[in-house]
C-alpha cells in the first residue's frame, strides 16, 4: 500500500540514520503527499519533508482521529484518509530518492 509520512525537514537526518520510529504506538500516514504535508504546516512548520513509502498492508489500520471534512476543506482536497502503522521502519527501507520538501513562506 503507498502511503505518505511527512516530517519538519530537521528530522531528515536523523530519519536517514535511524529510520521512522513509532510515536504513541504507530507511525502516522496519509492518502496523499499534500495531506502529509498539511498536517504538519498546519502545526506551524515551515519545511515539511514527505516520505512515500510501500507498507505491507497487514498491518495498516484507518486511523480516525481527525475530522476528513473539515481536513480537506482546509487542504483544499478531495481526499484526506489517514493511517496507523505500528513498527519501525528501517532507514535502509526508504527510498530517500523518493522524499518531497513542501515549503511556505
Amino acid at each position: 500500500m503507498k502511503l505518505y509520512h511527512a516530517t519538519p525537514a530537521r528530522n531528515l537526518g536523523k530519519i536517514m540514520t535511524e529510520g521512522l520510529n513509532t510515536r504513541g504506538g504507530a507511525i502516522y500516514f496519509a492518502d496523499s503527499s499534500k495531506a502529509a504535508a498539511g498536517f504538519v504546516l498546519l502545526r506551524g512548520e515551515k519545511k515539511v519533508i514527505v516520505f512515500e513509502l510501500e507498507i505491507p498492508d497487514k498491518l495498516v489500520e484507518e486511523s480516525f482521529d481527525h475530522n476528513e471534512t473539515i481536513m480537506k476543506k482546509i487542504l483544499q482536497i478531495d481526499s484526506c484518509r489517514c493511517f496507523t502503522y505500528p513498527r519501525n521502519i528501517r532507514a535502509v527501507d526508504i527510498d530517500f530518492d523518493k522524499f518531497q520538501l513542501w515549503e511556505i513562506d
